[in-house]
């Protein structure tokens, strides 16, 4: 919310006060726009994509850990099981 607010703030104050002409302006072309405007979205692209990795990379682990915590309880089950106290059963 705050970068948000902070960027919409900077765009009025260089809207209502800016006062170069507008031969001057950089921007004017539509090519360097969409120059912006394609590096822009790929790098949103790469950073999402990036994360989405590594969301997969902690599903991945936290199902890996939570194999191990199941093997660790069968074999504490299986050992407990031989004991001398269930020779009987």
């Amino acid at each position: 919310f705050i970068p948000g607010g902070l960027s919409v703030l900077l765009y009025l104050i260089l809207f209502y006060f800016d006062t170069t002409p507008e031969e001057e302006v950089y921007l004017n072309h539509p090519y360097a726009v969409g120059v912006l405007v394609s590096s822009v979205s790929f790098l949103i692209i790469f950073r999402a994509n990036y994360g989405y990795q590594r969301y997969w990379e902690a599903c991945t682990t936290v199902h890996h850990l939570m194999s191990k915590w199941m093997d660790c309880a069968i074999f504490i089950g299986v050992f407990h099981l031989q004991s001398e106290h269930y020779k009987d059963m």
